[in-house]
């Protein structure tokens, strides 16, 4: 039928037990034999979970497979339960990234996408005589974007409410049939809209280019800096290089910059809190998910003040622009490690690595730290023989597509051998004439502009065992 399906293993029950042993490793067993892309199988991972179902998950990765996606349990949890998940441990993908409650939810992902660096466009045009005036104003119009686009999604769920049924999915999702109410009128027990905000790493960099060339070293003013990108670089080429090779980028574990990334959801995490869709249970949650549309943006958005010139795509997800991880892997990592995931619980995507085509994602928040269940201080005398360790509470998801055994270059001279990280090989994008690009975009069938996620008829199972 071409319709997609996935399931998740492992995790925790609703008292905190992991759940994980032979039939997650067999459920997850299923993608190295079929060797499809649906069902897409989704590891919910657990620093109790026996060593053996992580090596598993690698294991097949290393043959090229697409997935399982790995996601970090317990910071996902914590996320759902602090917009009041009743069972934060019953959570299912969509078969990419999206996370809702199983069984109970009528939630708008992606609703809508905003474009971060269009957003830093237009404050450009705002006259700002210090950096602290231009961060007001760029926080205004990420202020102002909120709210339209919030206005805009609650017009459609009012006429929905008011024009729209759907009993038979209500069939299917608590509290409908308890209640007596049609989940397009409530019925269901989580009622969120979540906007996605895309371009982050493009907006972290270029704020990080105006402070340091406009209002620290002074090379030009906003004025110069606008004529420059309007003109798409021509004529200014010295200039774009500068910005783009000369200065810091996001991705490099880099504090002076990674910071303003936290910055930033931090803040629309806020302005997003002050807004209540309507239904009961409404919520307005914010994410970093871009599916395709950091290409789509990136057709229709000029230059940008990180030296990215008019119709290249914007940066895809939590992770750093194509091709500016200069440090490596765990570098890249690190970076999108620093700043609070929990209530961002619709990850991005990173940057590209590995198998099942160019443009295949290490993709959402997550860490990869050195492995201390198989070596270091609590168990002297074993080095990183396996993957054990990897995974721990600091980011939500992550699809790593090859794993090695390797020095990270961005971590030289601070860990000794024995407790070097694993690191992620990231893959080389060539199109059919060898000429190397840095991401060679998957192109999908659109979905539909309020694509929601309930856990009716969609055929998605939560596997425990």
């Amino acid at each position: 039928s071409g319709l997609s399906s996935g399931y998740m293993v492992g995790g925790r029950d609703a008292q905190g037990r992991v759940v994980a042993g032979e039939l997650t490793e067999m459920c997850m067993q299923i993608i190295d034999d079929i060797r499809l892309v649906y069902p897409a199988v989704g590891l919910c991972y657990t620093p109790e979970m026996p060593n053996s179902i992580l090596e598993k998950a690698c294991n097949i990765l290393l043959h090229g497979r697409s997935h399982p996606a790995i996601f970090n349990d317990d910071v996902i949890a914590a996320g759902l339960a602090s917009y009041g998940v009743e069972n934060p441990h019953d959570y299912i993908h969509s078969t990419c990234v999206e996370i809702t409650p199983v069984g109970t939810s009528n939630v708008w992902v992606a609703s809508p996408y905003t474009n971060m660096a269009q957003v830093l466009l237009d404050c450009l045009e705002r006259p700002c005589a210090s950096f602290r005036e231009f961060m007001d104003a760029l926080f205004v119009e990420i202020d102002d974007k909120i709210r339209i686009h919030f206005e805009e999604e609650n017009a459609h769920r009012r006429h929905r409410v008011a024009h729209s049924m759907n009993p038979l999915l209500s069939c299917f999702v608590h509290d409908c049939l308890e209640t007596g109410v049609d989940i397009e009128k409530g019925g269901a027990k989580y009622n969120w809209i979540m906007p996605s905000f895309v371009g982050m790493a493009n907006l972290v960099d270029s704020v990080y280019a105006v402070n340091e060339m406009v209002f620290r070293q002074k090379k030009l003013t906003l004025s110069q800096l606008k004529q420059a990108l309007d003109a798409n670089f021509e004529g200014y080429e010295p200039l774009r290089l500068v910005l783009l090779n000369a200065l810091p980028k996001y991705g490099n574990d880099n504090d002076d910059i990674d910071r303003y990334f936290g910055l930033f959801t931090e803040h629309i995490i806020a302005e997003c809190k002050k807004y209540t869709p309507v239904l009961p249970n409404a919520k307005l949650i914010p994410s970093v998910f871009c599916w395709i549309m950091h290409e789509r943006f990136g057709v229709e958005t000029g230059a940008t003040p990180d030296g990215r010139k008019a119709g290249f795509p914007l940066g895809d997800g939590s992770g750093p622009c194509q091709g500016r991880e200069k440090c490596g892997p765990t570098a890249s990592i690190l970076s999108s490690t620093k700043w609070r995931h929990q209530q961002l619980i619709v990850p991005g995507a990173g940057f590209c690595v590995g198998a099942d085509g160019p443009g295949q994602n290490l993709s959402g928040p997550g860490r990869l730290r050195i492995p201390d269940q198989r070596g270091g201080p609590g168990n002297p005398g074993k080095g990183p023989e396996k993957p054990g360790g990897l995974w721990r509470p600091g980011g939500a998801h992550r699809r790593l597509q090859r794993l090695f055994r390797a020095p990270d270059p961005g971590n030289a001279g601070r860990d000794p051998p024995a407790h070097r990280p694993w690191a992620v090989k990231e893959a080389e994008s060539f199109d059919r004439n060898g000429v190397q690009h840095p991401a060679l975009l998957r192109q999908r069938r659109p979905r539909h502009p309020h694509h929601r996620l309930s856990e009716g008829l969609s055929p998605v199972l939560r596997l425990v065992s």
